[in-house]
């Protein structure tokens, strides 16, 4: 039961951690993409 808790903690901090980095992408690609299209 507490490797199933630890596991489960480790995979939401990893979905986190992805999520958290996509958004840093994403915020530093926005600008290079509009001025691109203008």
């Amino acid at each position: 039961m507490q490797y199933y808790s630890l596991n489960t903690s480790s995979y939401s901090a990893v979905f986190m951690v992805k999520l958290y980095l996509t958004r840093i992408l994403y915020m530093n690609l926005l600008p290079v993409l509009e001025n691109c299209s203008t």
